[in-house]
């Protein structure tokens, strides 16, 4: 099963209705140009100044490949490989003006999840001035599989993820200017992985995900003591593989599956919710005007908000779609 290496592992799930949710206003999707070799899904993005990176991924194999998308001139330019293995379900993160990736899973059998050598840990600097690459303190968490990382304070934090051993509810910070991990206090719920998080600068939230069932649930995590509050979930039945993003310090969750058992496959999604701090409450933008997907990349330059790639449970997709979210 392509769309996600574990989840056969779980059973069937029932099928639950959707809430009915504030729709926000009407959003203009427009496509952006992508290579004819770059479809793939379960990779990674990550923004340098005005100019766009995606790492990482597989479609008939997996990938270590690196792209440049120049906004200004419209054009792809395949950089420097990452150094390590060909993964999915890794990170890449921003943090100031560094770039860091690496983690992830290298498998390609059922066989290798129950591998430690496929949960990868090797984390790596990304230097875009002389495109290349420069290895880091390896990751000591187990959750290298499908965790989620959000930064601020120039510090990064990794939640969750999943190992052949299962999910966790493990919490570790980065510091990149002294190349070391700290292990914070564990999330305080059940474990899972196939999370989102994000941050607006000021404050983090995570939330979704997959652990035998959809979750919906919506939290913050409160860095300056290092814990955890619960915030109004999601106005859904739940949902794992998504993506999260900030856009003008408004939070956004988009696309990704509600599972429903290894004999349906539920559903892909193309919506796109907000979530508003200030009233700890969500509302609706227009759909997405592309195939609803699971697994896709986001990534944002200045107000502009782009999606893409991805897949659902047939094809692979090889498009990209910028917007800038509506006002209300």
């Amino acid at each position: 099963m392509k769309y996600l290496y574990a989840i056969a592992l779980f059973g069937i799930l029932l099928t639950g209705c959707e809430p009915e949710i504030e729709i926000a206003g009407k959003t203009t999707y427009t496509q952006q140009p992508t290579p004819a070799e770059l479809f793939r899904a379960n990779a990674s993005a990550f923004v340098t100044g005005d100019t766009a990176y995606v790492v990482f991924g597989r479609n008939e194999r997996l990938y270590n490949q690196l792209w440049q998308y120049d906004l200004t001139s419209a054009t792809w330019k395949q950089k420097n490989d990452f150094p390590g293995k060909a993964r999915v379900g890794a990170i890449s993160i921003t943090v100031a003006d560094r770039v860091f990736a690496g983690l992830g899973y290298s498998g390609t059998t059922e066989l290798e999840l129950y591998s430690d050598t496929t949960y990868l840990r090797d984390f790596w600097e990304y230097h875009p001035a002389t495109d290349r690459w420069s290895k880091r303190a390896d990751y000591p968490g187990y959750g290298t599989n499908k965790p989620s990382v959000v930064t601020i304070n120039e510090e990064l934090y990794v939640f969750h993820g999943f190992t052949q051993k299962g999910s966790n509810r493990e919490v570790w910070k980065y510091s990149p200017s002294s190349d070391t991990w700290s292990r914070m206090k564990d999330f305080p719920k059940r474990h899972r992985y196939c999370t989102v998080a994000v941050s607006n600068g000021q404050r983090v939230f995570a939330g979704t995900g997959f652990n035998t069932l959809n979750n919906n649930e919506w939290w913050e995590y409160i860095v300056a003591n290092d814990s955890w509050q619960q915030r109004k979930s999601m106005p859904d039945t739940g949902r794992c593989n998504a993506i999260s993003f900030v856009v003008n310090n408004r939070i956004f969750v988009a696309t990704g599956r509600y599972y429903d058992g290894n004999l349906t496959g539920g559903h892909v999604k193309n919506d796109i919710l907000e979530y508003l701090p200030e009233t700890d409450s969500w509302k609706k933008h227009s759909d997405l005007t592309a195939s609803p997907r699971e697994n896709a990349i986001s990534f944002v330059v200045g107000n502009q908000v782009f999606i893409g790639f991805g897949e659902d449970n047939a094809t692979i997709f090889n498009d990209l779609w910028s917007f800038t979210p509506e006002m209300y």
